[in-house]
């Protein structure tokens, strides 16, 4: 299994009170970073690629200090100010889909378990969906009707029929097939010149034309937090307890 771990975001929203990279940010004396490594460190992965950007050198620096022993490879976004599009498009460019690919965003501190329930996954093209949300325009929503997903965005529109609602953590596997096709989509967002896309914009196309080949797995009750705002660091103590509670 490949790994793409999307770290080169400034983090607008921390910017205030935190001037690093959000994946070096530190909990209970680990960073961000070091716990995707070492959770990953647990699983067969063949090949991880980190995209860097924003303060990319020391991103790099953590990454070398970690000396892993997974097969690591970094590549540098130099647009990385703009959309997360473009930091998905670098990754594409310099990973082999020859075999399945999960994406993650490096802002996320979660439990183990939720990337052992993506690699044991029977689906080919995974989400994982959390029931427990809270409810607003800044969690990335995924709507499931007769068992498909039909919509994923932050956004859903109010007329929308759906039987089940949660929010994306972040985290996907997608089969190589389906890999290809999210390269292709994202590419036409970089030829219209539409750099200020989310990378979420790409998935959701591909998904609306070909909802027969995706699929979630429900992940509600394992902790994770996602780090946007100043109180998600607070909030995060409260997440790194349930974690370290559920691994004893």
């Amino acid at each position: 299994m490949k790994v793409i771990l999307l770290a080169a975001g400034v983090g607008q929203r921390l910017k205030s009170s935190h001037r690093l990279p959000k994946c070096l940010l530190e909990f209970n004396g680990e960073t961000l970073l070091s716990r995707h490594i070492q959770t990953l460190e647990q699983f067969p992965v063949t090949e991880l690629l980190i995209v860097t950007g924003f303060m990319g050198e020391m991103v790099e620096k953590e990454i070398n200090a970690l000396r892993s022993s997974l097969n690591i490879h970094m590549v540098f976004n130099p647009k990385y100010e703009k959309g997360s599009i473009l930091s998905f498009l670098a990754a594409c460019g310099n990973i082999k889909a020859d075999s399945s690919v999960i994406l993650m965003d490096a802002d996320v501190l979660y439990s183990p378990v939720m990337i052992d329930i993506l690699f044991k996954s029977n689906h080919l093209n995974t989400f994982l969906l959390d029931q427990n949300f809270e409810p607003g325009d800044e969690p990335v929503k995924l709507c499931v009707y007769q068992n498909e997903i039909i919509e994923f965005r932050k956004k859903i529109p109010q007329n929308i029929k759906y039987e089940l609602i949660g929010e994306s953590v972040g985290f996907f596997k997608f089969s190589n097939v389906v890999f290809k096709k999210l390269h292709e989509q994202a590419n036409l967002y970089f030829i219209s010149n539409n750099h200020e896309a989310a990378y979420e914009e790409a998935i959701r196309d591909v998904l609306l034309d070909n909802p027969e080949l995706f699929n979630y797995e429900d992940i509600t009750g394992i902790p994770w937090i996602e780090i946007d705002f100043p109180e998600d660091i607070i909030n995060a103590e409260k997440t790194l307890n349930q974690i370290n509670n559920s691994n004893q």
